[in-house]
């Protein structure tokens, strides 16, 4: 079985997206607003694990960010991103105030793994500010499929992806359960969109790309964000995406790293 890391890096090479996408355009000034909403000092440490594109890197510019992902392509920027895996992070013990890890967990296959090493950084009182598809979300399972598929990638003029995307799937109780042996406890839990919006990607990307539909998905998504916000837990059972908010509240004792 190949590791999660080959995984990835396949998918990389098979659908580089060098530019911001309008869902990547409003959730990551959402993330910006949840983590400035609890970290004010502006010389704190923030790690952008699996920092892909590097978009929340430079959203969050006037904090010491950092971005972290395991390969390195050309739209980095040197000295702003390190290369790495999760499962082996190159910083000392609490040396970051904040980890921000957004839809990355699913595509990894032992996530315990990571969490030990978000512990080890992570100051105590710190923040992990996590996101991961809604497994109960049935419209985006199914255009998650409908993405992956090679005829229809073929069709739309896609990359053809390689290797499998996701490999986990998760609930907001799943990720809150899973954090719980590491010491990390829910501060804030939230939902963003319906995925509604997803129905209309085909015509921004690939063959079908029309650049004027780009601002009106923009705008499409922000309603889907006013309407989700104000259904409470209602809205984050419905949400495309779980987004969470934890803080590590570190004991005397450090949970066990997993077994390999």
């Amino acid at each position: 079985m190949k590791t999660n890391i080959a995984l990835y890096q396949e998918s990389l090479k098979s659908d580089q997206v060098d530019y911001e996408t309008p869902y990547e355009s409003v959730a990551t000034d959402f993330y910006r607003e949840l983590i400035t909403g609890v970290i004010q000092d502006r010389s704190a440490r923030i790690l952008d694990l699996g920092c892909f594109k590097g978009i929340l890197v430079d959203k969050l510019s006037d904090y010491a960010t950092v971005g972290l992902d395991v390969t390195t392509a050309g739209f980095m920027k040197p000295g702003k991103y390190v290369l790495g895996i999760g499962e082996q992070l190159p910083f000392k013990n609490d040396s970051f105030d904040c980890v921000a890890m957004t839809e990355v967990i699913e595509h990894i296959l032992e996530p315990e793994r990571v969490f030990v090493e978000i512990q080890r950084i992570l100051k105590d009182g710190g923040y992990l500010l996590i996101t991961h598809p809604n497994k109960y979300n049935l419209l985006d399972e199914a255009l998650e499929w409908f993405k992956e598929n090679r005829w229809i990638r073929k069709m739309l003029n896609r990359p053809i992806y390689q290797g499998v995307q996701h490999v986990q799937s998760f609930y907001y109780s799943d990720t809150i359960k899973a954090l719980r042996p590491f010491h990390f406890e829910i501060h804030s839990r939230h939902a963003l969109t319906f995925s509604l919006f997803r129905l209309f990607s085909m015509f921004v990307y690939g063959r079908f790309k029309w650049d004027n539909l780009f601002g009106f998905l923009k705008n499409f998504i922000k309603c889907e964000k006013f309407i989700i916000q104000r259904l409470g837990r209602l809205g984050q059972l419905l949400s495309g995406s779980c987004i969470m908010l934890f803080q590590l509240k570190k004991s005397g004792t450090p949970a066990p790293a997993p077994q390999k």
